[in-house]
């Protein structure tokens, strides 16, 4: 039954309490809904401020690669691509990430069109922006539903207020992957006002948009499925006979396409490896997990503290959980009776609310272990509407308007400054990772992601020949995923990462001794995960290192057993065979790797060395020219000048090398060719300048010119 929120006579208020208004006044839309725009114009408004720091954000290396860097599915927006989407054949990409949500990369894909510069690179502000105005959609439309449903115009400002500003949704709107969490809650949300129209006035219209409605919220995210039972709510609360025929067999369909969904999504789950075996912990810790998870979801959407990207098992590798964890379950069921004393005391409102949070969180409360946490801030977006229509009922019972406006402001304020500024938590990976590593110490795939970023940063100051800063980076990163590895013994991706800082660090510092460290870690990897393709082919570049091509080659041929399509070991064999002088076998790898990765410049550049160990120069210039438009790198400046070269165009070769100079002026073997080059034009003086250059690096050849040509 709706509760009448607002303020008479007292002795009216206390008729109200005992006796239950009319039915049909429950059922009939005859109490006007009136929207106040300027108070949804304050709500907006704020719930906008509190979220533009976001703009300013970047992407992260938490899956924002794998749904827009690197996401094939979204570059390219066409029926070809939206039945990929949709239906593919091949099910890694109809079960992205392990979740079957084709609506939300129709969402990535729509906005990666008007989101991305000339050279393809995605734009980050703008898929934030899109995040942030589905955000202030469904902020609308929780205003609208609370109306609907409750006939309180106060309480809808409360609760719209509450739901765009607090701290709690910041990981569902700030985090670029998580577009499914706000896209699924925009169809969610109107599916429910459509099935609150269709409860007022019958018409089957409004049920036919909620249906259709709810197959969106599905076909954006899985966890859409609780919808079903939250209108079964919505029932209770209007005083439908709920039990009868005819309102049973109208939640048939709703029910139906859930148990569809439920069961695409614990397929889908499978490609991801998310869910934890049951064995993980036993029912009773299960249990207990999931009391602490319900009683902290509970606090922290009164008081959103101490948040955090991760909320790790307690301990992993015993399986244990604290005593506390039971007293909290404990308390949940006493929680529990509060609804009871709702319902006696006929609070139906307060009832309906708690009741909304519950049916929401359940199924998020890892009775059924789902990835490497036990509770996530983006699970209660959609909850946390029941959540505040129940603050919003007590709040708004105040009768004295001074303490009720103070109280709200002060909510308010307080919400609004830890999501103003934890909004700018997720800035970058860095700011993200090392603020989950304070306050999460246990979490090891924040350690592990916290160690990627460095690495990657590490990479970028190694390709601009800065050697010393790269390898003071990688040697972070290697204790950032010692630290993951540390908490879990058999994480084979952090194993790999830390494998690749190694081969790194050897390719900067040429101690061998990070070789052996680093085929030690990949071994560890793959004997943890022996699908693990990654590692194979680093394993490989490591055999090339120590000179046992063989190995090498057993190991890029196992990847193209785990994954035949795989581009990087098509080359790796390709120059496998060029070594040995089986120049054609050699050509015929390239080209496969042209075959799946056709914009890969290292197969054209590769294929134009062996037409140039051939002596073919003007087939190797065609791919050296190909290999420049996708990557013009020093290297291909280098090769195009030595070909031309001898193609006798000694012009062309001076242009090129000078080129590759620019783009890499440390390099030794570079800066000698060059002066190599001006000396067979008689520029003796600014050859020597280069040879000095080169002999600088202590390349030998550069000495001996400097000798021979310059007298020094």
């Amino acid at each position: 039954m709706a509760d009448q929120i607002v303020h008479r006579r007292r002795r009216t208020i206390k008729q109200q309490t005992i006796s239950s208004p009319p039915k049909q006044t429950i059922r009939s839309n005859s109490q006007p809904v009136r929207i106040n725009f300027l108070h949804l114009l304050v709500i907006l408004s704020i719930t906008f401020v509190v979220y533009a720091p976001a703009l300013q954000n970047d992407f992260t290396n938490w899956d924002d690669q794998a749904y827009v860097l690197h996401n094939p599915m979204i570059k390219q927006l066409s029926w070809h691509t939206v039945k990929e989407i949709f239906a593919s054949h091949d099910l890694h990409k109809r079960y992205w990430m392990g979740n079957y949500h084709p609506l939300t990369m129709l969402s990535l894909n729509l906005t990666y069109q008007y989101a991305h510069q000339s050279d393809g690179k995605p734009i980050a502000y703008l898929f934030i922006l899109t995040n942030i105005l589905i955000h202030l959609l469904n902020t609308l439309l929780v205003y609208i539903f609370v109306l609907k449903l409750a006939k309180s115009e106060k309480l809808a400002f409360v609760v719209a207020l509450l739901f765009g500003i607090h701290t709690l949704h910041v990981e569902s709107v700030a985090w670029i992957a998580e577009r499914k969490d706000v896209l699924y809650s925009l169809f969610f949300i109107w599916s429910l006002i459509e099935y609150i129209n269709f409860v007022d006035t019958r018409k089957w219209s409004h049920y036919f948009w909620s249906f259709v409605l709810f197959t969106l919220s599905l076909l954006s995210k899985g966890q859409a499925v609780s919808l079903a039972v939250t209108i079964v709510l919505i029932d209770i609360f209007r005083q439908r006979k709920w039990l009868s025929f005819k309102v049973l067999l109208e939640k048939v369909p709703y029910f139906i396409l859930s148990l569809i969904f439920g069961l695409i999504a614990i397929e889908a789950q499978k490609y991801s490896m998310a869910i934890v075996d049951t064995g993980f912990y036993p029912l009773y810790k299960r249990i207990g997990i999931a009391g602490y998870g319900l009683l902290m979801y509970m606090l922290k959407l009164i008081l959103p503290v101490h948040l955090s990207a991760l909320y790790p098992y307690p301990d992993i590798i015993h399986k244990t959980i604290p005593a506390y964890y039971y007293f909290a379950a404990i308390f949940d069921f006493l929680t529990l009776g509060l609804f009871f004393i709702w319902l006696k005391k006929r609070q139906y409102l307060a009832a309906f609310g708690f009741a909304f949070f519950l049916v929401n969180i359940f199924l998020l409360l890892q009775l059924i272990p789902v990835g490497s946490a036990i509770y996530a801030d983006r699970y209660s977006y959609i909850p946390s509407i029941g959540w505040f229509i129940l603050i919003g009922y007590y709040l708004v019972k105040i009768r004295s308007k001074q303490l009720y406006y103070l109280s709200l402001a002060a909510y308010s304020v307080i919400l609004g400054f830890l999501t103003f500024n934890r909004v700018q938590i997720w800035r970058n990976s860095l700011s993200l990772w090392q603020d989950t590593v304070k306050k999460s110490p246990k979490a090891v795939v924040a350690w592990n992601n916290l160690g990627s970023e460095l690495s990657n940063q590490a990479a970028e100051l190694k390709s601009q020949g800065k050697l010393n800063e790269s390898k003071t980076l990688f040697l972070a990163s290697i204790d950032k995923f010692s630290h993951a590895i540390q908490g879990k013994p058999d994480y084979a991706n952090a194993f790999y990462n830390r494998a690749v800082a190694e081969y790194n660090l050897f390719l900067i510092t040429q101690d061998s001794s990070y070789i052996y460290k680093a085929l030690n870690d990949i071994n560890n990897a793959i004997a943890i995960k022996i699908d693990f393709k990654d590692a194979f082919l680093q394993r490989g570049l490591l055999y090339d290192l120590l000179g046992k091509p063989e190995n090498a080659r057993f190991d890029y041929q196992r990847v193209l057993e785990l994954d035949p399509k795989n581009a990087r070991a098509y080359i790796n064999l390709g120059t496998y065979y060029g070594q040995k002088g089986d120049y054609d076998k050699a050509i015929q790898y390239f080209k496969k790797a042209l075959k799946f990765a056709p914009n890969l410049y290292a197969s054209y550049s590769n294929i134009g060395l062996v037409y140039l160990n051939k002596n073919q120069l003007d087939s190797a210039l065609y791919y050296f020219n190909k290999a420049k438009k996708l990557s013009p790198d020093a290297t291909t400046y280098y090769n195009l000048a030595i070909t031309y070269h001898r193609l006798k165009q000694l012009d062309r070769a001076i242009t090129s090398i000078k080129k590759a100079v620019e783009l890499s002026p440390n390099d030794p073997v570079i800066l000698y060719t060059l002066a190599s080059f001006l000396i067979e034009k008689n520029q003796v003086k600014t050859a020597c300048k280069y040879f000095k250059l080169s002999a600088q690096k202590h390349y030998p050849l550069a000495q001996k010119a400097l000798k021979f040509y310059c007298k020094q």
